[in-house]
C-alpha cells in the first residue's frame, strides 16, 4: 500500500464547510436481550440536506454484550437509533450530525 496526500485549498475547505451544521447529543437506550432496541431522536434544528449521522455506544464490552449500534431512518429532521445487546440493561449512545442547516 502507498502512501498518499490529498492536499485542498483553504478556499475548498470553507466552501465545503460554509453552511455546514452539527448538532450532536446523546441517548440512554431501554434494551431488551437478544433484541434490536430502538430510540428516536429529533434534531433541534432542522437540515436542509441529508444530514450524516454517526453513533457509538458507550461501553466496556463491544462486541459481546453490545454487539451493533446503528442508525436507520435518517431524514431531515431526526433519525433512529438501533442496539441490539445479549443482555436487558440500558445503552448510553453518543451521536453526531453533520449536513447543511435551513
Amino acid at each position: 500500500m502507498s502512501d498518499y496526500k490529498v492536499y485542498a485549498s483553504k478556499d475548498y475547505v470553507d466552501e465545503i464547510f460554509k453552511n455546514m451544521g452539527f448538532q450532536y447529543g446523546k441517548a440512554t437506550v431501554s434494551c431488551t436481550a437478544n433484541t434490536v432496541s430502538t430510540f428516536n431522536v429529533t434534531f433541534a434544528k432542522t437540515y436542509k440536506t441529508m444530514p450524516i449521522v454517526t453513533v457509538t455506544a458507550g461501553t466496556s464490552s463491544p462486541g459481546s454484550v453490545v454487539q451493533e449500534v446503528s442508525v436507520s431512518n435518517v431524514t431531515y429532521t431526526g433519525f433512529t437509533i438501533c442496539v441490539y445487546r445479549t443482555n436487558t440493561s440500558d445503552t448510553v449512545v453518543q451521536w453526531m450530525a453533520a449536513g447543511k442547516l435551513e
